[in-house]
């Protein structure tokens, strides 16, 4: 979905990016992953997992983030990411 993002959320995406390319793609680790990243940023630990389901489901919340991220191909979220990180 077409978004408007800030520069802040466009940062945590990128620095989402370059952690889970590396990370073993199971709902647990991806879901801490994401917690931790969100936590580090300026957008904090709820900002951060709206910003998340902004760019994959157009809204600000959803299904449990980790799992639903696991069903789903790791090449194709580390895309959109990228793709929303521009």
């Amino acid at each position: 979905p077409e978004v408007q993002l800030s520069d802040d959320e466009k940062k945590y995406f990128a620095d989402l990016v370059s952690k889970l390319r590396g990370t073993d793609w199971k709902a647990m680790t991806i879901n801490e992953v994401i917690s931790e990243t969100a936590k580090a940023s300026s957008l904090g630990s709820k900002k951060g997992f709206q910003a998340l389901y902004k760019i994959l489901i157009n809204r600000t919340a959803g299904p449990r983030l980790g799992a639903f991220l696991e069903s789903m191909d790791k090449d194709f979220v580390i895309g959109r990411l990228t793709e929303a990180s521009n």
